[in-house]
This record gives C-alpha cells, sequence and structure tokens, in this order.
C-alpha cells in the first residue's frame, strides 16, 4: 500500500493515492510506515499502528524509532534507558541501555556508562571487550575508537586495522 501522511488541525493520518483517508488524522505525530507498521505519538509517548490505524499493542514510550528486520528500538518512561522489541510489543530480551541503534546483519551497537559494545539479537555482548566508541559494521568492517585513536574490526571483533589514526571513515566504493 502506498500512502502519504497528512496533517489537518494540528494531528496527523494517512491518505492512499486516492485521497482517501487510510488513518484518521489523530496523532500528535506520525512516521512513514516501514514493513507494514508506523510509529505514532499520542499525547507524550509513542506506540505503533498498522496501516489501518490500529494499535498494535498497548504501549507508551517516552521515544521509539522505526521497526528494522522486526525490531524497533524504545525509550522506556521510567528513564532514560533504551530497550529493543518485537512487532507483539514484547521486548527481545530484558537488558536496557544509555543508548541504542538498530540491528544489523544480528548485531547492534549499544553505550553503557559511557562505553560502546556491540551485541547480537540475545542482548550478549560481543568480542569481550568494549570501545570508546564504535561505528556500525560497513562492507564487512566496524570503525572503533581506543585509546583516542580509530582503527577497524571485523565480525568476530579481530582487528583489521590498528587504531592507528586520528579519525577514520567507513570503506566505501571509490570512484574513479
Amino acid at each position: 500500500m502506498k500512502g502519504a501522511k497528512i496533517k489537518q488541525d494540528g494531528h496527523w493520518g494517512f491518505i492512499n493515492k486516492n485521497g482517501k483517508v487510510t488513518v484518521n488524522p489523530i496523532n500528535r505525530n506520525a512516521e512513514r510506515f516501514s514493513n507494514g507498521v508506523a510509529r505514532v505519538r499520542k499525547q507524550d509517548s509513542w506506540s505503533f499502528i498498522d496501516i489501518t490505524g490500529t494499535l498494535l499493542f498497548d504501549a507508551n514510550f517516552e521515544n521509539a524509532e522505526n521497526f528494522v528486520n522486526g525490531i524497533a528500538r524504545v525509550r522506556m518512561n521510567n528513564g532514560d534507558k533504551w530497550g529493543y522489541i518485537k512487532k507483539d510489543g514484547t521486548p527481545l530480551f530484558s537488558k536496557t541501555f544509555d543508548h541504542a541503534y538498530d540491528f544489523y546483519f544480528g548485531v547492534a551497537r549499544v553505550k553503557e556508562d559511557g562505553l560502546w559494545y556491540f551485541i547480537d539479537a540475545s542482548g550478549n555482548y560481543l568480542f569481550n571487550r568494549h570501545f570508546a566508541h564504535a561505528e556500525n559494521f560497513v562492507n564487512g568492517l566496524a570503525r572503533v575508537e581506543d585509546n583516542n585513536l580509530w582503527g577497524y574490526i571485523n565480525k568476530k571483533g579481530e582487528w583489521v586495522i590498528k587504531p592507528t589514526y586520528n579519525n577514520a571513515h567507513d570503506f566505501r566504493k571509490v570512484s574513479e
């Protein structure tokens, strides 16, 4: 289904290409649909709706991000901690973090007590190490900061390029 966000009387909803309202404008904010799910804000909390506008589950999150590969990042109303949920609203696992990023290829990066870690979809820490900063894996490598220098690790957590550089970027295809 193709649809567009519309705003009417201060509330957001959705219409189809014929101009028919598919989700009534009742939300303070609404984000685009991704995999048939959109995040919406009512009053002071976020939840999720399907393409008919029906709430997927009863939830009130302080913040929420779109579902990626069936998992969404949410910030709980009880503080600044982030966790992960499945499309039915159940937690992916019980751990929460100071900050969290989406899972890509089964790995996510999270921040806890000022340090960055990589975790799997069960919430297990990977590589038995932490970093001052970490970025997502791109083309099989993640750039990470250790002792104020940047290097690259592979998906096994092994150094491919040891921390040597004051700054670094992801590996991308170089155009001629």
